[in-house]
């Protein structure tokens, strides 16, 4: 019975947690606001974004408050799946620690699904004007970019995903590692 509430808590507070840290890409990576799931996020976290702001101001142009909210219920919810798994809290800085490790290799495993979609996509509906990958795309190409210009596409075959894949799951190896470091299992964090 624990296993099924862990899990329905996880579940639930991870779809929470991605929607603040999607609405803080959304806004870091410019994505056009009038796209139906970017105001779709928008109106679903507005109700803790919004007043946020007024104590958490944005720096350059990025939404700190989102990232903030995110971090926050993940370290909630971290630590209520402690209390449920073992009977305690987990230490509030390692906690701390593990919700932003936690963020981070939520951002890893969403733009690994992205990369994987883009490239599927590529292949079956090259010329699709799907408003999901058009915004899949914007998301992407501030971190594929970079890599074209330094392995130009080669006879119109793009390569610069296969580095990028490669180096995002070295970071995501990085990040899984730490959770070791901490002495905190991996499984009481929402993200991973």
């Amino acid at each position: 019975m624990l296993n099924i509430l862990n899990l329905l808590i996880d579940t639930v507070g991870g779809l929470i947690v991605g929607a603040f840290v999607a609405r803080f890409i959304f806004q870091l990576f410019r994505v056009y606001h009038r796209d139906t799931i970017v105001q779709a996020i928008n109106q679903l976290t507005n109700p803790i974004v919004m007043p946020l702001r007024k104590i958490i101001p944005g720096i350059m142009g990025t939404d700190l408050a989102s990232l903030v909210a995110a971090i926050g219920i993940s370290f909630i919810i971290s630590e209520a799946v402690s209390l449920i798994v073992t009977g305690g809290f987990i230490n509030p800085v390692v906690a701390l620690i593990a919700a932003v490790l936690g963020i981070v290799s939520m951002l890893l495993t969403a733009v690994l699904i992205i990369f994987i979609i883009i490239a599927i996509a590529s292949f079956i509906a090259p010329q699709s004007q799907s408003p999901v990958l058009y915004l899949l795309r914007q998301l992407s190409e501030p971190i594929l970019q970079p890599i074209r210009r330094l392995i130009p596409p080669l006879g119109g075959l793009d390569l610069s995903m296969i580095p990028a894949l490669i180096l995002v799951q070295i970071l995501k190896y990085f990040v899984l590692s730490s959770f070791a470091g901490l002495g905190i299992s991996p499984l009481l964090v929402v993200g991973i």
